[in-house]
């Protein structure tokens, strides 16, 4: 769910919206580091065998310290294995979690998950790796407990297992104001985007989400399914809610994906691709590592570049030649060797959002 440079708390908070407990645990399987404010300093240490009572208390308190900092601009990374393995390598380098940061190692630390305890260990990096201020000896893992501070070099973090960050996040929403239930909500989804049904319940209640600052969005096309019922006349919502793609006839988007075109970094250019630390992550074998890069305007306009993919790149079904940017408008098709998705602008998703609400079953 993050990339190289890390989620934006505030981002994170905004695609995760007001989701109940058992629909964020399914979004968010896996523990994750958020950085921490350079004057958080927790009254006293957390140990991984203190009992439950003893972390819940530590943990409130972490939480309580924490609020009273700039919580926004912290950043978030997903301590999630590559399908296959494991284990979760964090790093400088071109590993399963980038973080870009000078003084961290190109291969600093790896997190795993054994005998019913995450474990850190550290991978003889050059600035070392800490738990609660102790060094970790390179080659001796050392069981966490979620809410403990974790160091990578110079860098602090908190380690967080999903019930405890969708306690956290919920703690850090702000309160809701009566003016804002007239603004748009602005939607940021992770790299591996959600199902769209998952964001459907997410924003069930939000008929302005999402909003014209929300960036545009890829809506997967199942390869089983076709937009050859296409009538120029229709509108794009008419076209997909008619469409065996969507299902939309029973009421249902069954293992539809919805992703953000987006660069986390905040830059004009995302990456799309297999590895964790694209800004577009598609599941899917046959996707290369880096297998496209996007060139993304303030209109919300985009270019598409393959990146020498293995199994190309397809715009409209053509498919194009490496290293030349072609243009894409809200409408057309793009498919990453066998992912196929819509390239939507937000006003389309939203539209799309209603149809769905307008059939679903109450």
């Amino acid at each position: 769910m993050s990339s190289d440079e890390g989620t934006p708390w505030r981002d994170f908070l905004a695609a995760i919206g007001g989701s109940p407990r058992g629909e964020f645990l399914k979004l968010c399987p896996f523990p994750a580091l958020l950085q921490v404010p350079e004057d958080f300093a927790p009254a006293s240490r957390l140990a991984y065998d203190a009992d439950e009572e003893q972390q819940a208390e530590e943990l409130s308190a972490r939480l309580a310290s924490w609020k009273q900092g700039d919580s926004d601009a912290r950043l978030l990374w997903f301590l999630a294995p590559p399908a296959g393995q494991a284990h979760a390598t964090v790093g400088r380098g071109p590993v399963e979690v980038r973080i870009l940061h000078a003084s961290i190692s190109n291969k600093h630390a790896r997190f795993y998950k054994r005998q019913g305890f995450w474990r850190v260990l550290d991978l003889e990096s050059t600035g070392g790796t800490r738990v609660e201020g102790r060094r970790v000896p390179a080659g001796i893992p050392l069981p966490l407990a979620s809410g403990q501070v974790v160091g990578l070099a110079d860098q602090r973090y908190l380690f967080l297992l999903p019930e405890q960050l969708y306690e956290f996040a919920q703690a850090s929403r702000p309160a809701p104001k009566s003016s804002q239930s007239n603004k748009r909500a602005k939607i940021v989804l992770p790299p591996e985007g959600i199902l769209l049904l998952d964001l459907f319940k997410i924003v069930r209640d939000v008929p302005e989400a999402p909003s014209e600052e929300s960036p545009p969005f890829l809506l997967q096309i199942p390869l089983k399914g076709e937009l050859s019922d296409f009538d120029e006349d229709d509108s794009l919502t008419q076209t997909l809610s008619a469409s065996m793609v969507m299902g939309l006839k029973r009421g249902q988007a069954e293992n539809v994906r919805v992703h953000s075109v987006h660069a986390h970094n905040g830059g004009e250019f995302a990456v799309v691709g297999r590895a964790a630390g694209a800004d577009l992550v598609l599941p899917e074998q046959t996707v290369s590592k880096r297998h496209a890069r996007l060139q993304i305007s303030q209109r919300g306009s985009l270019r598409i570049m393959d990146l020498e993919s293995q199994n190309g790149t397809y715009h409209q079904d053509r498919k194009l030649p490496v290293g030349v940017y072609t243009d894409v408008v809200p409408g057309e098709t793009l498919r990453f060797a066998r992912y196929a998705g819509l390239f939507l602008s937000p006003e389309n998703l939203r539209d799309l959002l209603d149809h769905i609400r307008e059939h679903s079953p109450q």
